[in-house]
């Protein structure tokens, strides 16, 4: 189960199709326009139609900083840092120790 951590609080990432998705109240059978996952599974961690639980921005360009955890995957940090900085932005997931 993946877990977002924003400003020390623990958040649950908002599934496809979920009230606070880009695609809330859609078709029982749509799959989301960029990494298609189907209503009610986690989008991909770089999709564009993810929406930030904190802040309800498009998650891969909103400004909260985020700990992504993952134990099914192993993942402990999210690093799109080169992402960033192409976009001359700050580190938007910093690792764990850094938190």
């Amino acid at each position: 189960m993946r877990k977002y951590i924003i400003d020390n609080i623990e958040l649950d990432p908002i599934r496809m199709g979920e009230l606070g998705d880009f695609d809330y109240g859609c078709e029982p059978n749509a799959t989301c326009h960029d990494c298609g996952c189907g209503v009610g599974e986690l989008h991909h961690l770089n999709c564009d139609a993810q929406r930030c639980p904190a802040c309800g921005h498009q998650f891969i360009s909103c400004d909260c900083y985020v700990r992504v955890i993952d134990e099914e995957k192993n993942i402990n940090k999210f690093d799109k840092s080169l992402y960033y900085k192409i976009l001359g932005k700050d580190y938007k997931f910093k690792e764990e120790e850094e938190m």
